[in-house]
């Protein structure tokens, strides 16, 4: 049986590279399970199956879009080396977000276009770098690397966001724009073809300003309109809607869909789900934590500060769900939001505590430490917007519960309203979102070490010390 397309390529016998040279080359479609045995033909990708082999005829400007997992990147280096079978003096050039990654491509390439029968030099053959003896070569690089003084027929760009943190970042999106302009296009010759692929994942990235431009935007979306999958044999339809619901419709509209939503809309459905307490005491096996969101810097000194304690319980295999049991919100000065928030660490077991902080911000943890409370900080990478998406697809997919009954003055009143009017932007209060969002974080994290916090005595990365509830 075929193997899916999208698997990573493997090592290259001599034995293959002798009974594959001789394949079919004439269309790239063809020529990828014929160099790659075991690899299924990708028809789902035909539409860029047919760019490509336009690109090597024609001059070609494309943004393109794919959902991950469905064999896009395998589909380009396979692409590089037909190329170089086809014309072994081409120059061609594939740029990603980091050098790591490049050279990984770099090296699949390679493979391939040996087992295709491409004779390279074996005088140049870095792993940045390597060429054909009629003097074509493949670049691999990082977008910000080794492109200057170089000219391309082809030039590739995949993925220059590494993440939706970059994608979010002003001026990470200028940087990127800035790199474009003054150096990488520059590098295609008269006559060249350029193609970006790139998840969407924000309306004004390199791909949108592209778009606005005029280039063609090839966007082959996970579920069509009518929920037909892009790659049924693969990916049906059943699966992507699972997808969805686990990963929330502001991240699924960027990166299965190609659709990236600005922000300002409603983030968390107005129909939360309840427990009972009843409930809630059949639950046997699970871990509580606290999420934190402190208001101790110069730009919030009015703002409140929230705790909120979740419990996670994974009633089947790969399904944890949150029951929220309490949110501490008090707008008072820091010693006394710390002796409230030991009391409410001990009432809980003294089970974890967790907050994004600013650098200053960092500085209060040993204040609350000292004083009872015990918090693991850790550094803030994204913004309030962008870490409540993970939370936010719980919450839409139902894994977030709330108390059912509660009278006209419980805390989840005030707790549900910021969620509902939560947007992102510019938000009066997102004090419980942020601290809803870190609870949720560090229960969804495995039980030991959590990546970038910092340890209450020297605020430096630490190994913290694995817990059980």
């Amino acid at each position: 049986m075929a193997k899916a397309f999208g698997y990573r390529v493997g090592d290259f016998s001599f034995k293959e590279h002798g009974r594959i040279a001789a394949a079919p080359s004439e269309g790239l479609a063809a020529f990828i399970p014929a160099v790659t045995p075991g690899y299924a033909r990708p028809d789902h990708l035909a539409p860029l199956i047919e760019l490509l082999e336009r690109a090597r005829r024609e001059p070609v400007r494309a943004v393109i879009h794919a959902p991950p997992r469905h064999g896009k990147t395998d589909t380009i280096l396979h692409a590089i080396a037909w190329y170089l079978r086809k014309d072994p003096t081409l120059p061609i050039a594939y740029a990603t977000y980091g050098i790591e990654l490049a050279n990984s491509k770099s090296r699949d390439a390679r493979a391939i276009a040996r087992a295709a029968g491409v004779e390279l030099d074996a005088g140049a053959k870095g792993v940045g770098e390597w060429r054909t003896r009629e003097g074509g070569r493949a670049v691999f690089t990082a977008l910000n690397g080794s492109l200057t003084g170089k000219g391309f027929r082809v030039l590739f760009v995949d993925d220059p966001f590494k993440n939706r943190i970059q994608a979010e970042s002003p001026t990470y999106r200028s940087r990127i724009w800035d790199l474009w302009q003054g150096s990488t296009i520059n590098r295609v010759e008269p006559g060249g073809s350029a193609i970006v692929l790139a998840t969407r994942w924000h309306p004004e990235d390199l791909s949108g300003r592209l778009i606005s431009q005029g280039w063609q935007y090839l966007r082959l979306p996970a579920l069509t309109d009518d929920e037909r999958a892009l790659w049924p044999e693969r990916w049906p339809a059943a699966e992507l809607e699972a997808r969805r619901r686990e990963v929330g419709e502001y991240t699924w509209a960027s990166l299965y869909q190609g659709v990236p939503r600005p922000r300002g809309g409603a983030v968390f459905n107005a129909e939360p789900a309840l427990y009972t307490p009843e409930a809630l005491n059949e639950v046997r096996e699970y871990r509580d934590g606290i999420g934190v969101d402190f208001a101790y810097t110069a730009r919030k000194h009015a703002d409140y500060s929230s705790a909120v304690v979740m419990r996670s319980h994974e009633p089947e295999r790969g399904r944890r769900v949150y029951y929220v049991l309490e949110c501490l919100r008090k707008q008072v000065l820091a010693p006394e939001f710390a002796a409230d928030g030991a009391r409410l660490q001990r009432a809980h077991g003294g089970c974890k505590a967790m907050g994004y902080v600013t650098v200053f911000e960092k500085m209060i943890v040993p204040f609350m430490s000292d004083r009872g409370f015990t918090v693991e900080a850790r550094r803030v990478k994204a913004d309030k917007f962008t870490r409540a998406q993970p939370y936010a697809a719980s919450w839409n997919d139902g894994r977030v519960l709330l108390p059912q009954d509660v009278g006209p003055d419980s805390w989840v009143n005030v707790f549900l309203a910021e969620h509902l009017r939560f947007t992102g932007q510019d938000d009066d209060e997102d004090d419980q979102v942020d601290a809803g969002a870190a609870a949720h974080d560090l229960l969804s994290s495995p039980a030991g070490r959590i990546a970038g916090s910092f340890s209450a005595a020297n605020k430096r990365p630490v190994k913290l010390t694995r817990y059980t509830r």
